[in-house]
């Protein structure tokens, strides 16, 4: 264990020369299988272990985590998120980001990278049908991982499925395909398109029924066809809806989503298909 531990500090020092940009961070993981505690002979270990680490000047930061039984689950759920979105061909893979700049060395597509955050917030419009919680209440959605989201035994598809979403929708935007007015009801968007291209009850989160209900939508945003005029309809729905106020003050709201809900139903049930709006 001690030589291991003098080879890395050895490998450390022989690179670094080569940083480049300013030195690296470095994270400490504390993991029980049991409750943090918040010991105090334990935390102070660890803050001299850390206060040991920043002396060597070696590094920008240094960072320690104690993580319980909670925090293994969301980790190990992190990294089966990591695992499914790079199983897809090159055309459809996302890359989830557990860690900030995971990906920096890598020569990746930086709009295909899903950052925890915007995985929370696509999620929590499209899957849990609340978009108007995406900005203000942001605090709320993070406040629920573990009991809603990033639940241990819940399809990955679901997630993904959000992901690709958001991806699909911010390349409309950069190509300017969709007006920059209708930035502010993104997260709106993912929730129509959800209704809008599977409008049956959304099965349990960890159900088989949810990775069917999940394909039915992941094969429509694959075909670009398909795609164009599902967001096309969804445009037609937020025109409908907005009445023109595409004020954040008037968009984020739960009267508004209720509102959405209902237009995309009933377009649905009537089988009616709005005319496209997108250039």
């Amino acid at each position: 264990m001690i030589r291991e531990a003098a080879e890395i500090m050895t490998a450390i020092y022989d690179k670094s020369s080569k940083f480049k940009r300013g030195n690296p961070s470095c994270r400490l993981y504390y993991v029980t299988t049991g409750k943090w505690t918040n010991d105090p002979l334990l935390e102070a270990r660890c803050k001299a272990v850390v206060s040991d680490l920043e002396a060597t000047q070696l590094f920008g930061n240094v960072e320690f985590t104690p993580v319980g039984a909670d925090g293994v689950q969301k980790l190990y759920f992190a990294k089966q998120l990591e695992i499914f979105f790079q199983s897809f061909p090159d055309s459809k893979r996302l890359f989830y980001e557990r860690r900030s700049r995971q990906f920096d060395r890598l020569s990746i597509e930086k709009t295909r990278i899903v950052t925890p955050s915007n995985l929370i917030r696509s999620f929590a419009a499209m899957f849990l049908s609340e978009p108007h919680r995406t900005t203000r209440s942001y605090s709320r959605l993070s406040g629920r991982l573990g009991t809603e989201i990033f639940v241990e035994g819940h399809k990955l598809e679901p997630y993904y499925t959000a992901a690709y979403s958001l991806y699909k929708l911010e390349y409309l935007f950069r190509n300017q395909k969709l007006e920059a007015k209708y930035k502010p009801a993104r997260y709106h968007f993912l929730h129509a398109i959800r209704l809008l291209s599977n409008p049956t009850p959304i099965p349990r989160m960890n159900s088989k029924d949810m990775e069917r209900y999940c394909k039915n939508i992941m094969d429509m945003l694959w075909n670009n066809d398909k795609a164009d005029e599902l967001f096309s309809r969804a445009v037609s729905a937020l025109d409908a809806v907005a009445k023109g106020n595409f004020d954040s003050d008037n968009i984020r709201t739960q009267p508004f989503t209720e509102q959405l809900q209902d237009y995309c139903r009933n377009q649905c049930a009537t089988g009616a298909k709005s005319s496209p709006t997108t250039s």
